[in-house]
């Protein structure tokens, strides 16, 4: 059998063992048979027939020369690639086929992808920027410091399920026209996709507050009194930024949400800013009896954003995950455009608070203490629902799939680098 491989390869070669020149791939089939290469005079004599085969040709010894050396390595390297890209490709379609096909085996494959996202975060110690911590996150901010191993295991778990939350309200408000796990797959994918995210930081502790927040303005859609839930969805946003101050930001979200989901009922309007009052009252009564309101006001708001570091570097190590990510969101806007039509009302409202939350997830940037890609974790929301409504809707599904293989290797291109130069 393995006489007939080496036939075929020299044949393809088509080297004349004649003149002397040996071919290099019957070295490398050698080498790895750990077959000696005095032994080369014989075995042609077995590859019959090959007409470019003498009856005797000159006996190499140990050391050939250098250009065969050179390619021992190439060619199984090679094939090792290949191989391997393969393998890749097969395993990352049937990830997007379970979760679009909605199957069980979901609850089992999604998990699965997370941790597999998350193994570079367990081998390499990232420490991000010292920053200026809000009050409620102060009373946590020793935990990633003094356990990092639990950290990252409770950042892992606390991005599990986040995804599973965000993938039971796009189903419970019809955000599509079908039912799948593609909302799941693609936050976990989108919020593991750099070293930057797979780390226990605030923009996450304070998507605990954000999601159920935006559940309850979507589920106040043709309800003819929502005083209750717009009040919590102000309190909640409030809670949030005491733990990441940008998340502020989503106040002015919560407006046009009001303005898109509900007729004008001006009480409701009062009832959201009185929410996000709440606890700004508590913690500045808190900081004043403390005798320290300037540290609150000044210390932990002011001061941070005026300070803050304005430069957003982009590595090229993430030119191919952006240009992925930029193509995909092209699509994802052609496909709303054709697709608006058919949707229903509820669809079409929701789609567009999405696209607002994409919107302010951009802006909680500005006010942030630096550019990093911590502070884009509430993006992670609409990219996910605009990306998983390309896939859902595909016609040509080998695309579909050929799209998201090229995501994860995008994320690969990402985690490589920085595990090679940042040991």
């Amino acid at each position: 059998m393995g006489f007939c491989v080496l036939r075929s390869i020299v044949a393809k070669a088509n080297v004349n063992l004649a003149d002397g020149k040996t071919n290099s791939a019957v070295l490398i089939y050698l080498n790895l048979k750990q077959v000696n290469f005095d032994d080369i005079p014989v075995i042609p004599r077995l590859l019959l027939p090959l007409p470019t085969a003498a009856k005797s040709i000159p006996t190499y010894s140990n050391s050939f020369p250098v250009t065969c050396k050179t390619a021992l390595w190439r060619i199984p390297i090679a094939i090792g690639i290949k191989q391997t890209l393969t393998t890749f490709a097969k395993i990352s379609t049937v990830f997007i086929r379970v979760a679009r096909q909605f199957l069980p085996a979901a609850f089992l494959l999604i998990p699965l992808l997370g941790v597999l996202l998350w193994l570079p975060a367990f081998n390499i110690d990232f420490t991000p920027r010292a920053q200026v911590s809000m009050p409620l996150y102060r009373l946590i901010e020793w935990f990633p410091s003094e356990f990092p191993l639990a950290s990252k295991i409770t950042a892992l778990l606390l991005v599990g399920l986040q995804a599973l939350g965000f993938n039971y309200f796009t189903l419970k408000h019809q955000l599509f026209t079908k039912r799948s796990y593609l909302p799941a797959l693609f936050f976990i994918v989108f919020a593991s996709c750099s070293m930057g995210l797979l780390r226990f930081h605030p923009a996450m502790v304070a998507s605990i507050f954000l999601l159920p927040a935006i559940y309850l303005m979507l589920d106040t859609y043709r309800m003819d009194t929502a005083y209750s839930k717009v009040f919590y969805t102000g309190l909640l946003v409030a809670l949030a930024s005491l733990i990441y101050f940008p998340a502020l930001v989503f106040a002015l979200f919560f407006i046009a949400c009001l303005v898109i989901l509900r007729p004008f009922i001006w009480r409701e309007w009062i009832i959201l800013m009185l929410g996000l009052l709440v606890p700004y009252v508590y913690a500045g009564t808190y900081y004043f009896l403390a005798d320290q309101s300037p540290a609150f006001w000044s210390g932990m708001i002011v001061q941070p954003i005026v300070h803050r570091d304005f430069f957003l570097s982009l590595p090229v190590s993430y030119y191919l995950l952006s240009g992925i990510i930029i193509l995909l969101l092209l699509a994802a806007a052609g496909r709303f455009v054709a697709g608006a039509g058919a949707a229903t009302l509820k669809t079409r409202k929701g789609i567009s608070c999405m696209i607002w939350l994409a919107v302010f997830s951009v802006v909680a940037g500005i006010p942030a203490q630096d550019f990093g890609v911590a502070g884009f974790y509430f993006a992670v929301m609409p990219l996910a629902v605009f990306v998983s409504n390309i896939f859902l809707l595909a016609r040509r599904t080998w695309l579909a799939e050929l799209f998201f293989v090229l995501l994860l290797l995008g994320i690969a291109t990402v985690y490589v680098p920085f595990s090679t130069f940042n040991r």
